[in-house]
């Protein structure tokens, strides 16, 4: 048997009420892992996660730098839904010039090339 692993409802337009309950019965049926929304505000999401059986899995909302969503990530953790973000680089409409400028060139943590670093791990396995 063939499992989607997420289907969303797009937006919280229509009859969304009635998309929703088709998707709780896919999943019931096992032929969806898990099921959620997207674009939802939080009127729209707790109204809808309060009557529905299978709690929203996911809220696919608009996350990025600018728009932190810090309201939303409040209450989607209260209501244990996982936040995925679309858009999460702004889709490059602002401030990639200055995320470029902060690159480095080398890792914060540690080398995976220094010897030291090679005996660490090695003593550990």
């Amino acid at each position: 048997m063939t499992q989607a692993d997420l289907l969303l409802i797009h937006q919280p337009f229509g009859d969304y009420y009635g998309t929703y309950r088709a998707m709780e019965e896919f999943y019931e049926a096992g032929k969806i892992r898990a099921i959620g929304v997207s674009n939802f505000g939080l009127d729209r999401y707790l109204d809808l996660q309060h009557f529905a059986r299978i709690k929203p899995a996911v809220n696919q909302i608009e996350t990025h730098v600018f728009q932190q969503q810090k309201a939303a990530r409040e209450y989607l953790k209260k209501y244990n839904c996982q936040i995925e973000s679309w858009g999460p680089f702004a889709e490059g409409r602002k401030d990639m010039a200055a995320i470029a400028a902060l690159d480095g060139g080398e890792s914060l943590f540690f080398s995976h090339y220094d010897p030291q670093t090679v005996e660490w791990f090695l003593s550990i396995v």
